[in-house]
């Protein structure tokens, strides 16, 4: 075990850390990171926040070891956070001393950037634990060489069709049979992987864009079953409990990618454990462009949140134009669902409307949703002679902080706002016919809050 000292640096920020080896019966194996985080104010940092680790073969200047190591974690105890990370081969390579250094974004809000001053200012010695994962590496270098010549044997005396297929069987050109140790190959078959949408959160090396993908993959074993394994689970951002939408410079890909990646996450188990209120799931959206055409984003999983990585919530733009009425840009049919730092608009600019519930939407909601909540989000349409920023005729039962739509927002003249609204702000018609909620520092425009109706709900500010 290696214990992190306290270190300050610009900004006041503090870290606690212990560094542990974890068993391991090959490689690579994983370094875990924890620590406690606190921000110029005294106050502990909170969010998603971006790291990076880099190695050293020195404690000041050197040369680094491998490329830095960078990721995403997600503070949900205030200030506590763990990572776990693959250290590169240089650092198991290196004949002597090893350090590492890192840094993290401490930035308020977080501006998923790693700037200078968010730099430690010492770095870490790494010692027993590569001296034992080198010692592990030694070992598995004797059994492939053990493997390589039983197999070679087996070729010799042997001209089964077995073997034929074994060796007609290659990956990135290199015959599985010669695969005995762990062995790294391009990424031409993470590539044609389907699941090629999001990558290993220990493995990001830079910002999450197509050009700073990793583009290596490792093979842990020589045998048809473990390479369509590795296959399946290529470049995949997630941890135990998220999944990260992979990003590019086409919206129509990342809009792609977005789909795919919620309908995986449906499928997580949080420690093991079925999602419920107390064990969720979330998808991280990073800043981009999403540009879903006539598709819909539909959130029906309970438990399974959609949380923009940036809090500036313009950073994560959904766009599209829906597909006529019953429609929207992001629909929602599962009431315990976590919805933060987006913008969602719809673009469409044909067809009719009615002026009622069925009328297509950027954010189109069920009805009466009162597990639901809604933070730091943005809502509009291109032209509302034709769609809504919000849902029509609805029930708007949830809890809304820091929300804005356009006009005839949270329910408009046909439905109900019913639940908690802080700093939420709407336009003409805004906040339902039947304004019977709880209103903070809630703004609307002309026949807000009960048009046409009563507000009979309790209004501060």
């Amino acid at each position: 075990m290696f214990r992190l000292q306290r270190g300050l640096r610009v900004f006041s920020f503090f870290l606690f850390a212990l560094l542990c080896s974890t068993t391991v019966h090959a490689l690579p194996s994983t370094i875990s990171i924890q620590g406690a985080l606190t921000g110029s104010d005294g106050q502990a940092l909170t969010g998603v926040r971006v790291w990076r680790v880099q190695f050293y073969n020195a404690e000041v200047g050197g040369g680094t070891l491998g490329s830095a190591i960078t990721g995403v974690f997600l503070i949900e105890t205030p200030g506590r956070f763990s990572i776990e990370l693959t250290p590169p081969a240089e650092v198991l390579a290196a004949p002597g001393e090893v350090w590492y250094e890192l840094a993290v974004d401490s930035a308020t809000p977080p501006d998923a950037a790693i700037d200078p001053g968010d730099i430690f200012p010492k770095r870490v010695a790494v010692h027993s634990v590569l001296f034992a994962q080198r010692a592990v590496v030694a070992q598995q270098s004797d059994r492939a060489t053990t493997a390589t010549l039983a197999l070679n044997a087996l070729h010799a005396s042997m001209a089964t069709t077995a073997t034929v297929a074994l060796n007609a069987l290659t990956l990135g050109g290199v015959p599985v049979n010669e695969l005995a140790s762990d062995t790294e190959l391009t990424s031409g078959l993470a590539a044609k992987a389907d699941r090629g949408h999001s990558h290993r959160l220990d493995a990001l090396d830079g910002a999450v864009t197509d050009a700073q993908v990793p583009d290596t993959i490792t093979i842990k074993l020589a045998n048809e079953a473990r390479i369509a394994e590795t296959a399946n689970v290529a470049y995949q951002l997630r941890g135990e409990a998220f999944l990260m939408v992979r990003t590019t410079a086409n919206p129509v890909t990342n809009a792609s990618n977005l789909l795919k990646t919620y309908a995986e996450a449906k499928e997580l188990t949080p420690h093991k454990a079925a999602l419920s209120a107390t064990n969720r799931a979330v998808v991280l959206v990073p800043p981009g462009r999403y540009d879903l055409g006539t598709a819909s984003l539909l959130l029906d999983a309970e438990c399974v949140d959609l949380e923009g990585v940036s809090n500036d919530c313009e950073k994560q733009y959904l766009y599209g134009t829906t597909n006529g009425p019953n429609t929207g840009v992001l629909m929602q049919t599962a009431n315990n669902v976590r919805i933060e730092n987006l913008l969602v608009e719809c673009t469409l600019s044909t067809g009719t409307r009615k002026i009622d519930h069925t009328d297509p939407a950027a954010y189109f909601p069920n009805t009466a949703l009162a597990a639901t909540r809604v933070r730091n989000c943005r809502f509009q349409c291109v032209n509302i002679s034709y769609s809504w920023s919000m849902r029509l005729g609805v029930e708007y039962k949830g809890t809304y902080e820091g929300c804005t739509g356009g006009d005839y927002a949270f329910g408009g003249v046909l439905g109900t706002a019913s639940g908690i609204f802080r700093e939420c702000k709407g336009e003409q018609y805004s906040f339902g016919r039947a304004a019977s909620g709880t209103f903070t520092n809630c703004t609307g425009e002309d026949y807000a809050f009960g048009s046409g109706g009563t507000a009979s709900g309790t209004f501060t500010n």
